[in-house]
C-alpha cells in the first residue's frame, strides 16, 4: 500500500508533466486533480472520466485541490459539485426517503473520499477534450501521450488502493476501466433504458486487478442522460444501494 510520501511523489511527478506540456495546447491552462480526499484502502472507489474545468476553481478557493493529500473533502464541498449532489439524488431516490437537503448531505458525505478520475486534467466537457485546438500543434501525438501516462497513473492507484467494488460515473469510464483491468468474458449484465435500444442505464461486470476479482458498476451518467425519467433515477439509486451492499 502506498503511503503519504509515495502520493506525493505522484502529485509532484504529474504537476511536473504539466508544466512540461505545451505552451499552445489549452489542455496546459486546466486545472488537475488526482485525489478529491485522502484515499482509502479497500472500500467503495468512484472513477468518473476527466475533472469539469469548474474543478480547477477549487485552486483558489481551496489551496488543497491540486494535493494529492487535500486537507478536506472537495468532491462534496460547500454544498457543491453538481456530479456529487446529483449522485446523492439518485440513493435518496432509490432509498425511497423524502428528497430533502438533510437527506442528500447524509449521502454525500457516506460517499465522500473516494473519487479519481482515469484522466487527471480538467476541460470544460468532453466534446472540448476531442476538440484538436484543446491539444495545440501537437495533436493527436499529445493526446495519445497524456491519456497513456494518465491510464498509467490510474492503474498504479487502483491496485495500491485495493478498492472492494468501484462504482463508474459514466460508461465512457467504465468501459475503459474494462478494458485496463481485463474485465472477466461473459460476466457483463447491463439493463437498457426503457424505449432507447442499446442505451445502457446501468451495467455491472468483474475485473481483475493484482490477484483479487472486483466488482465494478457502471450508471448513466449523474449529470448525463437526456431526458432521464424520475423512474430511472429511482432504478439507479436502487441499483446501487444493492452494489453497495452486495458480497
Amino acid at each position: 500500500m502506498a503511503d503519504q510520501t509515495e502520493w506525493h511523489n505522484l502529485y509532484t511527478e504529474v504537476r511536473s508533466y504539466k508544466k512540461n506540456l505545451p505552451a499552445d495546447a489549452q489542455i496546459k491552462d486546466r486545472g488537475f486533480s488526482i485525489f478529491y480526499a485522502p484515499p482509502k484502502r479497500e472500500c467503495l472507489l468512484l472513477i468518473g472520466l476527466n475533472p469539469s474545468r469548474s474543478d480547477s476553481s477549487y485552486i483558489a478557493k481551496y489551496p488543497g485541490a491540486e494535493r494529492t493529500y487535500p486537507p478536506n473533502h472537495l468532491y462534496c464541498g460547500d454544498r457543491g459539485g453538481k456530479l456529487s449532489q446529483e449522485l446523492a439524488r439518485m440513493l435518496v431516490a432509490g432509498s425511497g426517503r423524502i428528497e430533502d437537503p438533510v437527506e442528500i448531505d447524509a449521502w454525500r458525505k457516506i460517499i465522500e473520499g473516494k473519487k479519481i478520475n482515469i484522466f487527471f486534467f480538467g476541460s470544460r466537457n468532453w466534446t472540448e477534450w476531442n476538440n484538436e485546438r484543446f491539444w495545440g500543434s501537437a495533436g493527436h501525438d499529445l493526446r495519445r501521450d497524456v491519456e497513456t501516462k494518465c491510464r498509467e497513473w490510474t492503474r498504479d492507484i487502483v491496485r495500491n488502493i485495493s478498492p472492494s467494488k468501484i462504482l463508474c460515473e459514466g460508461f465512457a469510464a467504465f468501459d475503459r476501466l474494462c478494458e485496463m483491468f481485463d474485465a472477466i468474458a461473459g460476466e457483463e449484465h447491463a439493463f437498457v433504458r426503457a424505449g432507447r435500444r442499446n442505451q445502457r442505464l446501468f451495467s455491472r461486470n468483474n475485473l481483475k486487478i493484482g490477484g483479487a476479482v472486483v466488482p465494478i458498476l457502471g450508471i448513466l451518467h449523474p449529470t448525463g442522460g437526456r431526458g432521464r425519467t424520475r423512474e430511472e433515477t429511482i432504478a439507479l439509486g436502487k441499483e446501487i444501494i444493492s452494489f453497495c451492499k452486495s458480497d
